[in-house]
């Protein structure tokens, strides 16, 4: 599958995200924005850090929506089972575990990883930099994602697409 890129003005600079199209949902039109009614799994590289492609996985807060932030953390918990996994798959950078870990349920946005690319395989652009770290994980991702299809969908949520 190829990922879908696009890019937001934060007051920090540019944020390069990309997802699969089964790594985003939402219903009723929800958005990170709104912070309700949507389940958003990307990656993602700040302007500022173009060596950190980090991966997140995001919905709304636990007192806006308790169930899809459970479903949230569960992703969360699999994905951290599988690290080591994903770092013996990343040989162009160090992985590190992310930001907001032990608030899952109060943030919206939690970064699970992410990989500090070596200087040596800092690609061009973010898009290349995504791409590269994608391919080496993607079915692991693809694995845990598809582990809650069946509770993303009985929440009512679809693609974004």
């Amino acid at each position: 599958m190829n990922l879908i890129f696009k890019e937001d003005k934060q007051i920090s600079g540019k944020l390069c995200k990309a997802y699969l199209e089964n790594w985003d949902f939402s219903r009723n039109n929800g958005s990170y924005a709104k912070g309700e009614d949507f389940l958003s799994i990307h990656w993602e590289i700040a302007e500022s850090s173009p060596d950190e492609v980090r991966f997140h996985v995001e919905a709304p807060t636990h007192s806006i929506d308790n169930e899809l932030n459970l479903i949230k953390s569960k992703i969360i918990i699999l994905l951290l089972s599988k690290l080591i996994e994903i770092k013996n798959r990343i040989n162009i950078g160090e992985l590190k575990s992310g930001s907001r870990l032990t608030k899952i349920d109060i943030n919206k946005s939690t970064e699970v990883f992410k990989i500090i690319l070596d200087q040596k395989n800092i690609m061009s652009t973010a898009k290349e930099n995504i791409d590269q770290v994608n391919s080496k994980v993607e079915d692991i991702i693809n694995n845990v994602i598809e582990k809650f299809s069946l509770d993303i969908k009985n929440n009512g949520m679809g693609s974004t697409l």
